[in-house]
């Protein structure tokens, strides 16, 4: 009796297991000649949003059935006077013998002075031998002609900083190269010459002027620290003539670049030894430029 037991119970066994494998094959594969429908929905849809926010807009989607092998989903730019660089597309896949997934649009902040833009976007299967452009042959191989096209525009409220945000560069004049060999040094300071922000260990230097700020006059002072060796006296040896650049930048609003130069008509804005003083550098040594803030506007002259 223990033997038709055993003997049963491993009967029933495998045909429980042959009817799992027989729903799920009957269940899960579709006909290779049927297409899927998909259908998609937005949470929570914004059409506008302020770029400041880097809103993520998420998109569901739903295939009407699953097939037998993943199915990648990408978001694409199809429109709009805005560009690829200002969002990400975050990809989704459904996987086999699934029906769902996700795509997600991240808006990008950016410190470009653009205005509003609009961004056009449709979502459909990710044509992997072209990723970053629509296809909408790729689009129509994959999915039922019935599918709804998803497509959806967002305006892009352009983000204006009220700081403004300073970046020292520098190239040595020998070979017009980046050098952080060469030690320049970047100060902020106010009209009474009392500083207010210093950048001394970076390559590039950057200082910032918060919105904040009182009104008045402020003033970018370039130090020329230390070379990268004191072995030859700097104010003979043209390796320690430095070019400098400064990066003026009030994010969404304006930029503005000011630099010296290597030829004699600007040998005073030399940063070299000579120029600046006992070397090793006691800060502060020139008036760069002066800004001018009055509430978020400012105004910059170069000294």
């Amino acid at each position: 009796m223990k033997i038709l037991n055993k003997l049963y119970l491993l009967t029933f066994l495998s045909f429980a297991f042959i009817s799992c494998v027989h729903e799920q094959d009957t269940a899960k594969p579709i006909d290779p000649n049927t297409k899927p429908v998909a259908s998609y929905s937005i949470q929570n849809f914004q059409p506008s949003t302020q770029e400041v926010d880097e809103m993520t807009y998420i998109i569901d989607i739903t295939l009407d059935r699953p097939l037998r092998e993943d199915l990648p989903f990408r978001a694409y730019r199809v429109g709009g006077d805005a560009d690829n660089a200002d969002f990400v597309a975050i990809d989704g896949v459904v996987a086999a013998y699934t029906t769902t997934t996700q795509v997600k649009v991240k808006i990008v902040k950016d410190l470009i002075p653009e205005g509003d833009e609009t961004l056009i976007i449709r979502v459909a299967p990710k044509n992997s031998e072209s990723s970053n452009a629509w296809d909408a042959e790729h689009w129509a191989n994959l999915l039922s002609p019935s599918s709804p096209k998803e497509e959806f525009t967002i305006t892009i409220v352009n983000y204006e900083s009220p700081d403004l945000l300073v970046d020292l560069s520098w190239e040595v004049n020998t070979d017009s190269e980046v050098s952080c060999d060469q030690d320049l040094d970047l100060y902020l300071v106010d009209a009474t010459d009392t500083e207010l922000a210093h950048s001394w260990f970076d390559c590039p230097e950057s200082v910032t002027l918060p919105g904040t700020a009182p009104d008045g006059d402020y003033f970018i002072n370039v130090d020329y620290y230390a070379p990268n060796t004191v072995a030859v006296d700097p104010a003979t040896d043209p390796i320690y003539n430095t070019k400098f650049t400064l990066d003026l930048i009030q994010g969404g609003v304006a930029s503005q670049q000011i630099s010296n130069d290597f030829g004699p008509d600007n040998s005073n804005f030399y940063l070299n030894w000579s120029a600046y003083g006992q070397f090793g550098g006691d800060g502060l040594h020139s008036h760069v430029v002066q800004i001018t803030k009055s509430g978020s506007n400012y105004t910059i002259t170069e000294l």
